[in-house]
């Protein structure tokens, strides 16, 4: 037994190594400090729009990332929790001060074209398909915007969550909102006058955002990490995987094969979901503020770090040298963590 033991350990810690030579080495590459407090971020045209909270949006020129700086902002009567871009046209979630479009065709000097303000609303998140705007309202649910003219957005549908839907993502025919105590929401937006619940799945936690790859939703789960649910059969979701994080995950964003897991204190969880059954962890960036969102564009990885502001951080898929310092803490954080992205028991 002690002769299997030396063997094993030496064979474990080789394991280790080889494995953490795989993660990705992670580049600070530039970040700005903003007004407020950055929970929401878009990326069109070398420009970040930045939901800033009571600071409203601020507009960030990224053309050098290493160097980016503020060019313009809007100062809403709310707090700008959500953003979307189309074109010269930005959409924002103003919490209590509802739905603000702005013209940014000049970022310099944005201007209002319109704001709603439903009575009793609390605009969270927002996501454009087309001339339709979905948006989620924290005291009343979903809401459905024609924005085919966006001087005069039209209310389509109003659809009643059992719980307080934060962050969606539409796609095809269906609308995916974490609903926080509810978990995954699913609703069908086929006929998008009459929304209708199409399946559900209660998640460990509280669901705060959503995003969809392929059969499968990866869920903010908050204080219970990163949950993913095979939605093939919407009636009956079930969960393949979790990852408990080792912070309040937010926000989940996907981009190729790889999903980033704004995680709140504890920065950025980056994985590998090319099989979802069996998700691999490449590495953690731990950034300044509260993680809030991610953004992945142009082989950058774009952060709302909220009292930190913008966070710009590179991915390089090269093997990292065992000398390199960024090798060791590699192997120290799959050590800790290889574990704990577990499959989930079926009961």
């Amino acid at each position: 037994m002690k002769a299997m033991t030396k063997i094993f350990i030496p064979i474990l810690f080789l394991t280790f190594l080889i494995s953490s030579a795989l993660l990705a080495e992670i580049i600070d590459i530039g970040s700005l400090d903003t007004d407020g407090q950055a929970t929401e971020i878009a990326i069109a045209n070398d420009l970040a729009y930045i939901a800033d909270g009571q600071s409203g949006l601020q507009i960030i020129d990224i053309s050098d990332p290493a160097e980016p700086r503020q060019v313009g902002a809007f100062n809403t009567n709310g707090s700008t929790y959500g953003v979307a871009v189309a074109g010269d046209l930005a959409y924002l979630a103003d919490g209590t001060g509802g739905l603000v479009v702005l013209d940014v065709s000049d970022p310099t000097q944005p201007g209002e074209i319109t704001t709603l303000t439903p009575a009793q609303s609390l605009f969270y998140n927002l996501q454009l398909a087309g001339d339709v705007l979905f948006l989620t309202d924290l005291m009343n649910g979903l809401r459905i915007y024609d924005v085919s003219d966006p001087s005069q957005p039209e209310l389509l549908a109003l659809y009643d969550t059992p719980d307080f839907p934060h962050g969606l993502d539409v796609v095809g025919d269906y609308a995916y909102i974490a609903d926080r105590q509810t978990g995954l929401l699913i609703v069908d937006v086929s006929d998008i006058a009459h929304p209708v619940e199409a399946g559900r799945f209660d998640t460990a936690s509280d669901a705060r955002d959503v995003a969809i790859y392929g059969d499968v939703a990866l869920v903010a789960d908050y204080a219970d990490g990163l949950r993913v649910i095979d939605i093939s059969d919407r009636e009956n979701c079930r969960e393949l995987a979790f990852w408990d994080s080792p912070g309040l995950a937010y926000n989940v964003e996907i981009a190729g094969h790889y999903a980033y897991l704004s995680d709140g204190a504890s920065g950025v969880q980056i994985f590998n979901v090319s099989d979802l059954a069996e998700p691999d962890f490449i590495g953690n960036f731990d950034t300044d503020g509260t993680s809030s969102a991610a953004v992945f564009a142009d082989n950058l990885l774009y952060i709302a770090d909220g009292e930190s502001g913008l966070q710009i951080i590179e991915l390089t898929p090269e093997i990292v040298s065992p000398n390199d310092s960024n090798f060791l803490f590699g192997c120290a954080i799959y050590a800790l963590s290889w574990h704990r992205f577990s499959p989930a028991v079926s009961v």
